[in-house]
């Protein structure tokens, strides 16, 4: 499958229905803090937890806060996806599912965005304007970040969009959106 054709396929997916689980952002109810760091990680690692209530784990590596989970966020990555030691083995929680890894994994490959970015519509013009979308390989990581531009092609029984414009993205236009 081509790259155009792919990416066709990704945003129209994205338009219609977003089919991730647990989103790679750090904010909202399918979010990495809802959906991984409150079931696997905040019972030691919140900035609420003093002395042995930590269970050890070492001070300021707390998950319960945007700005602390980003500081320890590939540290996040490395121990729970990675190595697979967090939680450690004493810990009553389990362990990450692959679906929790995943969403890790592209948490921070998106460089750890704390609410998710929308596309954005223009009736006026009818173009879909998409500032980044991300192609998976067939094990799930993201690979490539890119710009798309869709036009509304004149469908009155589906919406349908053509692919008008794509570019990759490069480090500095990443660097200007990652915590958006």
């Amino acid at each position: 499958m081509n790259k155009i054709s792919l990416l066709t396929i990704i945003a129209s997916s994205f338009v219609i229905n977003n089919a991730l689980a647990i989103e790679p952002v750090y904010e909202g109810e399918e979010g990495i803090r809802a959906q991984v760091f409150a079931s696997n990680c905040l019972a030691c690692h919140s900035s609420e937890n003093t002395g042995e209530a930590r269970n050890n784990a070492p001070l300021g590596v707390d998950f319960d806060n945007y700005a602390d989970a980003v500081t320890s966020g590939d540290k996040a990555v490395a121990r729970g996806v990675t190595f697979m030691n967090m939680p450690p083995d004493f810990s009553p929680l389990s362990k990450l599912n692959e679906e929790q890894k995943q969403a890790l994994k592209n948490w921070q490959a998106l460089g750890f965005p704390e609410y998710t970015l929308p596309a954005i519509f223009s009736f006026s013009t009818t173009t879909l304007h998409l500032p980044k979308v991300y192609l998976k390989d067939e094990n799930g990581d993201i690979t490539q970040k890119v710009s798309a531009e869709m036009v509304l092609l004149p469908n009155q029984q589906a919406i349908q969009f053509e692919l008008s414009d794509f570019h990759d993205i490069t480090d500095s236009e990443e660097q200007d959106h990652a915590h958006e």
